[in-house]
């Protein structure tokens, strides 16, 4: 995904999985920011997934792994893509049938 920034007035395109703040991020850090994107509440996605809003929190927390069962559940519920919970963690990827 590239995103263009303004530098010295001129444009400038990057890779927004080549930063630092991309490569630091979790998948649960991206649960939170899709779970906001899309202006919903924990109790909302958990309605909406069929996974407890205890464990959205958990999984939002750093404090329950997120598995790839939980990834493609969430992400049908949000309307994104599962693989980009798995991004930037090593050795992860997820495929979807």
């Amino acid at each position: 995904m590239f995103v263009k920034r303004q530098n010295n007035g001129d444009d400038e395109s990057i890779n927004v999985f080549e930063t630092d703040f991309w490569k630091e991020t979790t998948p649960g850090m991206l649960l939170a920011g899709y779970r906001l994107k899309h202006e919903m509440t924990q109790e909302q996605l958990a309605e909406k997934s069929g996974i407890h809003h205890v464990v959205i929190s958990a999984y939002e927390n750093g404090k329950r792994k997120l598995s790839r069962k939980a990834a493609v559940k969430l992400t049908k519920a949000l309307d994104e893509d599962p693989e980009s919970f798995f991004r930037n963690v090593p050795g992860e990827s997820i495929v979807v049938k």
